[in-house]
């Protein structure tokens, strides 16, 4: 009973941990995501899997700012690097996208390189070069 009583008055007495407050959100930039985000040039596909991709809180997460310069490889499918991003990007023009060229035989590779080149005709800023 004793060890019992010892034991309840360390876990009491044991400092709790405090969660930091979470960084200020860049109000200017998400109000620019959020206007992309509703852009008519999104998928309807996309779009629908913004609530679990949660775009908003990635590009926030990585700090993203219209006016950097962002270079992305192998951009697949572009679903919200080139979709998203582009536009974000367009008035610095300041994203580039290397991708591999269309491969026979191997349909993901081809698909994703035409899909790479339709979203960098949606939104010529964006540079698509193959390796």
């Amino acid at each position: 009973m004793l060890v019992a009583a010892a034991l309840l008055t360390a876990c009491a007495a044991a400092p709790t941990k405090t969660t930091p407050p979470p960084a200020p959100r860049d109000a200017a930039t998400a109000a620019a995501i959020e206007r992309v985000l509703a852009g008519e040039h999104r998928s309807a596909e996309n779009r629908a899997r913004d609530v679990y991709r949660h775009p908003l809180d990635t590009l926030l997460f990585f700090g993203i700012k219209p006016d950097m310069t962002w270079s992305r490889c192998v951009a697949g499918r572009g679903w919200l690097y080139t979709e998203v991003l582009a536009p974000l990007l367009a008035e610095a023009r300041k994203l580039y996208a290397a991708q591999v060229p269309p491969a026979p035989g191997n349909e993901f590779v081809t698909a994703s390189s035409r899909t790479q080149r339709t979203n960098s005709r949606r939104a010529p800023i964006c540079t698509a070069r193959p390796w």
